[in-house]
């Protein structure tokens, strides 16, 4: 707090205001009141959309009053952004004009994660056996998705050889899947922390196959960011998404991974079972290409950057023509 509040009430040129929460956009807002400042307001997840189509909040009114208060917020900022053309569309169902909207998509950053041998991988440290077959879901550990659908796939794998699950990160979720996880006495699954950034692409590059998971509710509310970094050390994903999502078409038109229909578990047991044997590997071959095209730090970085200096030029040049 000491750090923050001296810093809130300096001048800026623009804020940039990262949602979720979706609340903080709020004292962005009364910064513009006061200073004058532009307010970028980025949606990463939308994030009352999700809570109330996965039922994380059932109260009518609450919900009521949160889409009010996100509704009013996005129509006193100068300048909205999201990170996929699906969530660009929910976006202006909310009234907001697709003209105003900005396209911001995750990245990579290349100096975290590349491309890494499975001897240079996290495999070692783990003390995982050269010839065992890793499955891997690394992430947030919530209630988006569907995570103890992994719980149940190591279940019904449990007597397939050689095979490890193996569960890395924190979230809401975690302490009901340990339970279950410990209920069934799982000889094949295994749960870690949060690994040091550092380790991100020898973490990843030691899975044969990544979970990318989301339920049915979740589609186009939010995009899977940690898929992007899986593409990026050319790792095979495997991916829920239902026909029609920007992520569905995405992964199937640039060969990013293997899809299969969201909260089915014999379709997610089937697709785990045909990458294993060797079936799907053309699926993840575009993977590393379109990474490397369209995923890079300094490009899109470069290219938002021009946004928010022609947005800061016109505000200026309305100030001045106004005064």
């Amino acid at each position: 707090m000491r750090y923050w509040i001296p810093r809130y009430f300096r001048s800026y040129d623009q804020i940039i205001c990262v949602s979720p929460p979706f609340h903080l956009g709020f004292p962005a807002l009364i910064h513009k009141w006061f200073r004058g400042t532009r307010v970028l307001y980025h949606i990463q997840d939308l994030q009352v959309d999700a809570a109330r189509d996965l039922g994380i909040i059932k109260q009518q009114w609450l919900l009521r009053l949160l889409e009010r208060a996100e509704k009013w917020l996005l129509h006193r900022v100068d300048t909205v952004s999201t990170i996929s053309q699906g969530m660009l569309l929910k976006v202006t169902k909310k009234s907001i004009p697709a003209d105003d909207i900005v396209l911001f998509p995750n990245w990579v950053d290349g100096d975290l994660v590349f491309p890494v041998t499975r001897a240079q991988s996290a495999r070692s440290t783990w003390n995982i056996p050269p010839n065992d077959r890793l499955i891997l879901y690394a992430g947030n550990l919530g209630e988006k998705q569907g995570l103890e659908n992994v719980i149940e796939l190591a279940d019904r794998m449990r007597q397939v050889p050689n095979l490890q699950f193996l569960i890395i990160g924190e979230g809401g979720a975690k302490a009901r899947l340990v339970a279950d996880a410990q209920r069934r006495k799982l000889p094949n699954l295994t749960f870690k922390p949060l690994q040091p950034l550092s380790q991100l692409a020898a973490t990843l590059a030691a899975a044969d196959v990544h979970l990318v998971l989301q339920k049915k509710a979740a589609a186009d509310l939010v995009m899977p960011s940690k898929l992007t970094n899986i593409l990026a050390v050319g790792g095979h994903a495997l991916i829920t998404a239902e026909q029609g999502t920007t992520l569905y078409e995405q992964v199937k038109d640039n060969h990013l991974g293997t899809l299969v229909a969201p909260e089915d578990l014999d379709a997610l047991e089937t697709g785990l079972r045909k990458i294993l044997s060797g079936q799907r590997a053309n699926d993840s071959s575009g993977a590393l290409t379109f990474a490397a095209e369209h995923l890079d730090k300094r490009n899109i970085l470069f290219g938002f950057r021009q946004i928010l200096t022609l947005n800061t030029k016109q505000h200026n040049s309305w100030n001045s023509h106004h005064s």
